[in-house]
């Protein structure tokens, strides 16, 4: 069996953490860890976004843009879960369901990946035998604001 090697930007965060915890599960997966003290280094960051196999980038924004900025191995696959590159054109929309080629478009891209918001997956990702309302609320606290 093949070990992936995985790199989670952000891994201190709550998304990070979670992934982080997923992955830790999976005999098919090396977590790359990075020193607490040199998480803010971009020499050390961009080592180790460099060595991964995957990286997931758990960041706000802008520094999600800087850590796509140190990637220079063609072979690094970055999925992105912040907002920075979702309508980005040369980023794959990371929706499957989106329509009917979405996920060929996911596996052919394999090197910039953007992850989809709970909005959008709440509306697309339900079945579409569903015709029922699909609630949600916009905002950092999930209430608007």
């Amino acid at each position: 069996m093949s070990v992936h090697k995985v790199f989670v930007d952000g891994q201190e965060g709550t998304t990070g953490l979670q992934i982080d915890e997923y992955l830790r599960r999976r005999s098919d997966v090396t977590v790359l860890r990075i020193d607490p003290a040199l998480r803010k280094d971009p020499a050390e960051r961009a080592r180790l976004l460099n060595a991964a196999d995957v990286a997931f980038l758990c960041l706000p924004d802008a520094a999600a843009r800087e850590s796509v900025a140190l990637v220079d191995n063609p072979a690094t696959c970055v999925i992105d879960t912040s907002t920075a590159h979702r309508v980005d054109p040369a980023w794959t929309y990371g929706l499957p369901e989106l329509d009917p080629g979405q996920r060929q478009r996911i596996r052919a891209a394999a090197s910039r990946a953007s992850v989809v918001g709970h909005l959008a997956h709440r509306l697309f990702g339900r079945r579409q035998e569903d015709d029922c309302p699909v609630p949600g609320r916009a905002g950092s606290l999930g209430d608007g604001r």
